[in-house]
C-alpha cells in the first residue's frame, strides 16, 4: 500500500491529511505542543487508512511562514522519513496553500494577493496569477508593516486570500475595491496540503523563516 501524508505545524492548529489513493482523511486541532501528539495522530490515520508509518511514499511539509518552533517539527519529519526511506518529500507554503484554494475553487483568471499575520502589526504578503488554467506565484513572501502593506495593495484589484481568523485585520489593511475570498476556502484545508505540495512539487523543505531584519520593496 502507497500512503501520502500532508502536514502542517507551523501554526495554531496542527494539520493533517493522509490519502491511501482512494480516500483521504483530514485531521485539524489545535495544541500547543504538537511534537507531543503528531506521531500517535499520523499512527491514528494510517491506521484509518490501512496502513503503516512505512507506507508513506510522498510526504508534504508546509514550511511557513509561522512559529518557527512549528516549522521545524514536520520539517524534522520530514527530515528523517526521506533520509530513512528514501520517499519523496515535498514543500509548500501557508500562502501556496491558501492560493491553490482558490486555484483549486475556480480557475477563473485573476490575480490573488495572500496576506498572513506575522506580529503583532506585521504581516507576510505575497502575490500569485491564475492564468490559463495554471497557478503561478508572482513574487517571493514580504514581511511588511501595517502602514507598508496598506501602500502595495492601495491599487491592488483582484482576490485577496488569507485566514478566516485574521479576516478583521486583513479587511483594515486591504483596498475596498479587492474581493476577499470565501470564508470556506480561506483557511488551511488538511486535503489540500497534499494537492498542493503534489502540484508545485517544491524539493526544498527547510523552515522558511523570514526574519523581519530589514524591509523590502515591492515592485
Amino acid at each position: 500500500m502507497k500512503l501520502k501524508l500532508g502536514l502542517c505545524t507551523c501554526l495554531k492548529h496542527l494539520s493533517l491529511a493522509l490519502s491511501n489513493g482512494k480516500k483521504t482523511f483530514e485531521r485539524s486541532l489545535e495544541y500547543l505542543n504538537q511534537e507531543e501528539v503528531i506521531f500517535s495522530e499520523i499512527k491514528k490515520m494510517a491506521s484509518l487508512a490501512g496502513g503503516s508509518f512505512e507506507d508513506f511514499d510522498t510526504i508534504v511539509s508546509v514550511n511557513g511562514p509561522g512559529r518557527f518552533t512549528g516549522m521545524r517539527i514536520s520539517y524534522t519529519f520530514a527530515s528523517v522519513y526521506r533520509i530513512m526511506s528514501k520517499k519523496k518529500v515535498f514543500s509548500a507554503t501557508v500562502h501556496d496553500c491558501l492560493a491553490f484554494n482558490v486555484f483549486s475553487f475556480s480557475k477563473d483568471e485573476k490575480d490573488l494577493a495572500v496576506i498572513s499575520r506575522a506580529f503583532r502589526d506585521e504581516f507576510y504578503l505575497s502575490y500569485y496569477r491564475i492564468e490559463k488554467g495554471e497557478l503561478k506565484p508572482k513574487s517571493k513572501i514580504y514581511w511588511l508593516k501595517r502602514e507598508e502593506i496598506t501602500k502595495k495593495l492601495n491599487k491592488f484589484k483582484g482576490l485577496i486570500i488569507g485566514e478566516k481568523k485574521d479576516y478583521s485585520e486583513i479587511y483594515s489593511v486591504a483596498n475596498d475595491c479587492a474581493e476577499i475570498a470565501d470564508d470556506k476556502i480561506s483557511q488551511i484545508l488538511p486535503g489540500k496540503i497534499i494537492e498542493t505540495g503534489l502540484y508545485f512539487k517544491k524539493k526544498d523543505f527547510k523552515p522558511l523563516y523570514i526574519k523581519p531584519a530589514k524591509y523590502e520593496n515591492i515592485k
